[in-house]
């Protein structure tokens, strides 16, 4: 069931599973590849979910048995659009789809893509540190946004903080 090559699909899908698909069919079907973690606020986007089913490529978050959030990283070759995958940057982002922004510590969102988050290797302090433009995306996830929050939306100002991967 896992296709490591699937299109990523900010708010429906990656890996070939589906947000909403029955978590119990998933791992049925995917003969023993993830492992349950039981941490508290395990999920990039969902600090619901109380565990987290992980696999070399792909992680499942849930709530009430089904998939909630699809995490992909570590050789994941899926692309958003065709144009954006692990290993791009966020300067990459803003001249193929558009701005991106910080939507949580160290998790970044595209300003016109709701239920689409990702995260950077390193550690950078604000969004406007210059190496974040060009630090590889480590992981992306993917999720229903009306239900967990909505990465790439307005913040409480009403601004929204979009970045075009300008210094």
């Amino acid at each position: 069931m896992l296709d490591l090559d699937a299109p990523i699909l900010p708010g429906r899908g990656a890996a070939g599973i589906h947000l909403g698909d029955r978590l119990e069919d998933v791992l049925r079907a995917s003969a023993g590849l993830f492992t349950e973690a039981r941490v508290g606020n395990a999920c990039l986007c969902d600090p619901w979910s109380t565990s987290v089913f992980r696999s070399a490529s792909v992680d499942l978050s849930h709530r009430d048995g089904r998939v909630s959030q699809i995490t992909v990283h570590n050789g994941y070759r899926g692309r958003l659009r065709g144009a954006v995958g692990l290993g791009s940057t966020p300067a990459e982002i803003a001249r193929a789809i558009g701005p991106w922004e910080e939507v949580d510590a160290d998790v970044y969102g595209i300003a016109c893509l709701p239920g689409f988050a990702f995260g950077v290797a390193g550690w950078f302090v604000t969004a406007a540190h210059p190496g974040l433009r060009t630090a590889p995306i480590r992981e992306i996830a993917v999720f229903a946004p009306d239900e967990l929050g909505e990465p790439g939306g307005s913040s409480e100002s009403g601004e929204s903080g979009a970045r075009d991967g300008a210094p």
